[in-house]
Parts: C-alpha cells; structure tokens; sequence
C-alpha cells in the first residue's frame, strides 16, 4: 500500500469512525510515516529534552527505521535488517512463532498476529499514556495491520521459497496481459525479500493481477481492489467499536469505491484524487513535517575512526513531540513482534 491507503483512507476512515480531525491527522500521519522513517543514524542532541525513551540518553537519540529507500535496498540482504524493518511493520507473519507447531513469516490478511497488534493498541487507551503516544501507536499498528491485505502471500525474510515470483500478467480489457519480457526479467533479478519481485503491484489498490509462485507452480490471482476495499471496511470496524459512534458506512463507501477504482500509477496523483473526492476532509502530509516540528538537523561528515556520518540535532519545540513518540511506538512494535516471532 502507498500514501494514498497509508495516509487518505486511514483520514478518511478515522474521522468517519468519531475521532475529531485533529486526532485522525496523527493516525493518518504515523500510518503512512512507517514508509517514510528512514533515518536510521544517531542524532547528537544539544538541547533540554526531557524524554524517556530506551535509545536516548541525554546527548544522543537513536531512531528507529521502519523504511528502506534508495541505497538503503542495499542492506536489505541482511537478516538484522528484515527483521528489524520487514518483519515488525510491513510482513507480519501470521500468528506467533511456537516450539513444534509449522510456523512460516508468510503474511496472511487480517490474521491471528494482525488482530493481536491492532488490539494491543487500542487496549492502550485504558491506560494513562500519554494521549499523543496513544495515537501515534494506533497509527503504526493500523499501518501493518492494512499492509496484511496487500502483502499477503508474501514474507519479510529473504526467502525464494516465499517471495520467487513468475509470469506477472495485468488483467486488461477482458484478457491477461503479460508484462514484457525484459520488464519481467528486470524483476526476476530482485532479491526475494517481500514483493519486490512483484515490484508496486501489490500496492495499486485498482490493479487485477496475477503470477505464477515459483516454487509451488501455483498460479495467484489478486484483485486488489477487493482486498483494499475488505482492509478498509475491516479498520472502519475496529475503530468504530473502540469509539463507540453511529455506523455510517454507507454514506461514503461509494466514494471511497471511486478512489480505490482511480486507475493511476502515480500515488501522488491518487492521494490528489481523494482530496477531490472527500473535500470535506482536511488532507495534508509531508514527510519531513513532524521531524522539522521536533528539531533542526544539520548534517557535517566529520572524520572517525570509522568516517561515519554524525547527525547532530537541535531541539526546536519542546513541546511538540510528535516525531519522539513515533520512534518509541515503533520500537514498542517492534520488540513485541520479534519477541513473538523470533525464535
């Protein structure tokens, strides 16, 4: 899934179930930033930040990365990375790992595991955490319980047991339509980590697709606007329980159709659509936004032992700590799922 499930449906989803627009902008806005926290570096801290959290001790802060982009992929071979990055926030196996029971990391919608985060967050509203950590972790959770739906089939390991892929074909005009043969041959040689060989199809939500699993010779349709359609119908629910408001799905599943069905391979012109679509919803997103709200970065490569890149930060607003409490959730998510995955 991209920005515009990640972001827009989640906004949209969010206020519709009773949260007030303030609120559903943080859920929607940590939902998507799993795919954009990329920082994977220390920050050197100068500045009074008064905040608990594992990774920080008083001079420098230590993110968490939930993303890989650019030369990042590079890393993705590595099994600390899959799972650290894959596994927690966008592969979830399906239930947890248990002595003498068949276990696989192969994601399943809206399975066993899946249930069990999105519920672990909820349930932390009973608590006196802080509000804002609340939602941001509601947010987190609810970006890997959607990315079930559009990753199912698939695993977070390097696996070509798993994630070996042939044979992509696009259902157009009444036919299967198979991708050109070097297109093909250029996503073959991805590694078999997640869906890169199936490259962005599993995360258009208007793309009927099929291909053939390597290993198994087994031919898998996906027709993901049904799969998108079940995920979001499946989190309106969840959160219409916890808020305890009037059901009132009908009144804008039609348009929510419309976007979901908006043939268009560019995510940002999807996300545009929305705004369109659901005028009455206050859309914004930037991915540097909660990080520049937090602190000023400079960047100064500076010569160590071992020439590495120091990140030093300065403390803007010590107040608003949006982007500190995304790190913590996220590593909250991230041990609670490898505790239960990892053998």
């Amino acid at each position: 899934m991209q920005i515009d499930f990640h972001y827009s449906v989640i906004r949209i989803l969010a206020e519709k179930a009773g949260f007030t627009p303030a609120d559903a902008q943080i859920i929607a806005y940590a939902s998507q930033y799993v795919d954009d926290a990329t920082n994977y570096r220390p920050l050197k801290i100068e500045g009074d930040l008064k905040f608990n959290y594992p990774r920080y001790d008083g001079k420098e802060f230590d993110p968490i990365c939930t993303a890989h982009k650019g030369l990042q992929f590079l890393k993705d071979f590595k099994k600390i990375v899959q799972h650290k990055i894959y596994i927690p926030f966008h592969f979830l196996p399906s239930k947890p790992f248990e002595e003498g029971v068949d276990f696989d990391y192969v994601t399943k919608p809206n399975s066993e595991l899946a249930q069990d985060l999105l519920n672990q967050a909820i349930s932390k509203f009973d608590t006196d955490e802080p509000k804002l950590k609340k939602l941001i972790g509601l947010g987190v959770a609810i970006h890997t319980f959607a990315d079930t739906w559009a990753h199912q089939d698939f695993s977070g390991i390097h696996s070509s047991k798993h994630n070996d892929i042939e044979k992509i074909a696009i259902w157009k005009e009444d036919k299967w339509d198979r991708i050109n043969f070097f297109l093909q041959l250029e996503y073959n040689v991805l590694p078999d980590i997640g869906h890169a060989e199936a490259f962005s199809y599993p995360d258009l939500p208007f793309l009927k697709w099929r291909y053939i699993h390597a290993k198994s010779n087994r031919v898998v349709e996906r027709d993901n606007f049904k799969e998108f359609y079940e995920a979001a119908k499946t989190i309106y629910q969840k959160l219409l329980e916890f808020k305890q408001k009037e059901n009132i799905w009908s009144e804008f599943v039609d348009s929510l159709e419309v976007c979901l069905k908006y043939e268009n391979y560019s995510a940002k012109d999807r996300f545009e659509y929305y705004q369109k679509i659901f005028p009455e919803i206050g859309f914004y997103y930037n991915s540097k936004q909660w990080e520049k709200e937090a602190i000023n970065i400079s960047r100064k490569l500076v010569t160590l032992p071992a020439k590495m890149e120091i990140h030093k930060g300065n403390v803007k607003n010590k107040n608003d700590f949006k982007w500190f409490y995304f790190h913590k959730v996220a590593l909250e998510q991230r041990n609670y799922i490898l505790e239960k995955c990892i053998p």
